[in-house]
Parts: C-alpha cells; sequence; structure tokens
C-alpha cells in the first residue's frame, strides 16, 4: 500500500516486479546486458538430449541476462556465473524451471524464442505473492514499477496496481 496525493495505491508486489523484471530483460537481450556475479562453487546440470540441445540454443541470450553456462560434454552444462541480482544457492532449480517455463508456451503462441525467454526468466524470478518485504524493498519495488515504460500492467494485462481515491474511500466509510 502506497499513499498519493489523490488516495492509496494497492501494488501487486508480484505483477510488479514481474513489470520491472521483463523490461529489464527485455533491455539485456536487446544489447544491453545484466551484470553477473560469478560462482565461487559451479554448479553441474545434465539434461536429455533434446533439453541440451534448447539449451544450447538458448546461451547466447541466457549470458546477456546474466547466466553463464559451459558446456561440458554432450548434454552436461556447468553454471559459473549467474545475475547479480539473483540469491545464489539456487542455480541448478533456476536453470532447470527456467527451461521448464520456456518448454510449457503453448505451441500456438507464436512468439520469438526470445520473447519466450524473457518470459520464463521473468516468472522465474519475480518476487511471489505473499513474500514479505523490507520497508527498503517496497520502496525499491515502487521506484522501479514507476519507472517502467508500462507501469500499470503486466506483459500479459493483469494490473500492478489498482488507485483508489481519498473520495472513494469516504464512501465506503459513510
Amino acid at each position: 500500500v502506497c499513499s498519493t496525493q489523490r488516495g492509496v495505491l494497492l501494488i501487486h508486489q508480484q505483477y510488479a516486479h514481474e513489470r520491472i523484471l521483463y523490461e529489464q530483460y527485455r533491455t539485456a537481450l536487446s544489447g544491453q546486458p545484466i551484470a553477473m556475479q560469478k560462482s565461487l562453487f559451479p554448479v553441474t546440470l545434465t539434461f536429455s538430449a533434446a533439453d541440451a540441445t534448447l539449451l544450447s540454443e538458448l546461451i547466447p541470450d541466457l549470458q546477456a541476462a546474466g547466466y553463464l553456462l559451459e558446456p561440458m560434454g554432450r548434454t552436461t552444462y556447468v553454471i559459473t556465473g549467474v545475475p547479480a541480482d539473483v540469491e545464489s544457492g539456487n542455480e541448478k532449480s533456476n536453470v532447470e524451471m527456467i527451461l521448464e517455463n520456456y518448454k510449457k508456451f503453448p505451441s500456438p503462441l507464436s512468439l520469438p524464442k526470445r520473447e519466450k525467454l524473457i518470459l520464463s526468466l521473468t516468472k522465474q524470478h519475480a518476487i511471489k505473492m505473499g513474500k514479505s518485504l523490507s520497508l527498503e524493498e517496497m520502496k525499491a519495488l515502487v521506484g522501479n514499477l514507476f519507472n517502467c515504460e508500462l507501469p500499470g500492467t503486466t506483459v500479459t494485462g493483469c494490473k500492478t496496481f489498482i488507485e483508489l481515491s481519498y473520495l472513494y474511500l469516504e464512501t465506503l466509510f459513510a
């Protein structure tokens, strides 16, 4: 909840973060890579042949999004870097979930591969509904949201916030 001069904003933290991340990843994959942190303990992943082939196609875009994966054979990869703002320790599950989200897009939905990857990254890294945020995290979320090109909705059209005017709130208590 955030107050304004006209009323209050109710902000959906997951949807707001999805909007922020979507725009960050879109920018990153357009030529301004996201900062990466090298892993102290590289993580090894083994995939099916089909998933390994798909992952090899996505590696250049994943690298722009902050993931550094190196092939170690035909179906094995080593994660040696992750985006700087991603919590370390979950590298393996993050990459696996990004790949799963990518594969789950319905085939009739004709999105370019890069767009599907951006949406997969966004879904995986967004703050989940119900997660407690500190005051600083809330302020950063609100500030980043209103620095977006389209702060009012997610890519899928869900509202990121609603505004309740003070006049409307007064009628609720009349």
